[in-house]
């Protein structure tokens, strides 16, 4: 059987080192120059190469498992082809670190969802609150985020939310406001924004935390709340957003005017009266 230049290159580094007969054997079961280079290494360490000189590991599986059987880990917990080199790279880490990899070394997560449980493991919080397949990484990241600030955010973890809706949640719990108002499956992340918003400025939520209007209306209710406007000529869920937005706008307008002219009336009224009062003046001096 003939080999390529690097593999004949490599059986004779092997032949120097004593490997002859068992690399030959494995370069005839068609591993490549790297893969064969990964053997050779575990050979010369007294390792168990046969856990990973599998054709159905790429080079850098093997050198993933290679570095755990080193390190004397239990390397059988992620050597299978069913985990990508970069997810047998977190599991091993976590093995170093002496964490509690079973919560995620498995196939059902992917690289990303295995780092945001090894953060949270690393970090010494419970990750098993938000170590389930339902949850995307970026689920998982707010989740832990949380936890990592001493927020008590697992009473508000509904199956539908999402990284957004998580946010608020998290934001709000930070800020300490009541976060079971709008923590509810039938708003959106965008709705629980507005509310949030309108718990932070101490305004009556209650007139717009509802359902039935839309991030949209929330805002302009939310809005006229904060600016002293009479919103209940708007607050229906009928009106749509857009027509919503012209009549505060028009509110709006109305009183941002009035409070540029009130006072620029006072001071004519004033100055008026400083005249009135001169005039008195002159007619007594006159009189005098």
């Amino acid at each position: 059987m003939r080999f390529c230049p690097e593999v004949r290159q490599l059986l004779k580094n092997a032949k120097n080192l004593g490997f002859y007969s068992e690399m030959k054997e494995y370069a005839k079961q068609g591993f490549d120059e790297y893969e064969l280079e990964e053997i050779l290494i575990g050979l010369q360490k007294g390792l168990n190469v046969s856990m990973y000189a599998n054709t159905n590991y790429s080079q850098y599986q093997m050198r993933e498992i290679r570095l755990g059987l080193e390190k004397k880990l239990r390397a059988s917990v992620y050597a299978t082809p069913n985990f990508k080199s970069d997810e047998m790279k977190i599991i091993r880490l976590g093995l170093e670190e002496g964490l509690d990899v079973s919560l995620y070394a498995t196939p059902i997560f992917d690289y990303y969802q295995m780092e945001e449980i090894y953060l949270g493991l690393k970090n010494g919080i419970d990750a098993s609150v938000y170590a389930k397949e339902k949850y995307d990484n970026e689920d998982m990241c707010e989740l832990r985020t949380a936890l990592e600030r001493g927020l008590d955010i697992a009473p508000y973890i509904k199956p539908s939310f999402n990284s957004y809706e998580f946010i608020e949640i998290r934001k709000g719990l930070e800020l300490k406001l009541d976060v079971s108002i709008y923590a509810k499956e039938e708003y959106d992340s965008d709705q629980m924004r507005e509310i949030r918003k309108g718990l932070e400025h101490g305004i009556d939520i209650t007139i717009y935390a509802k359902p039935e209007y839309d991030s949209y209306q929330m805002r302009f209710i939310r809005l006229g709340l904060m600016h002293g406007l009479d919103v209940s000529l708007y607050s229906n869920p009928k009106i749509d957003s857009d027509d919503m937005y012209n009549i505060y706008q028009r509110l709006f307008d109305q009183k941002y005017q009035l409070s540029v002219i009130i006072p620029i009336v006072k001071k004519a009224v004033s100055l008026l009266e400083e005249f009135d009062e001169w005039d008195e003046l002159d007619d007594e001096e006159e009189d005098y």
